[in-house]
C-alpha cells in the first residue's frame, strides 16, 4: 500500500491553519507541519 505525499501536506496546510487561528509562532508552524514559513505565512 503507497501512502498519498498530497494527503500528508493536506493535513499539515489543515494543522497550520488551526494553529495559525490560535495565534502560534509562524516558526513553529513551520516546524511541527513540515511547511516551509513562506507556505505556513501564504496561510495567513
Amino acid at each position: 500500500m503507497h501512502s498519498c505525499p498530497h494527503s500528508e501536506q493536506e493535513r499539515g496546510i489543515e494543522m497550520a491553519r488551526e494553529a495559525l487561528a490560535k495565534g502560534s509562532e509562524v516558526g513553529l508552524i513551520a516546524e511541527i507541519s513540515g511547511l516551509t514559513k513562506v507556505e505556513v505565512k501564504a496561510l495567513a
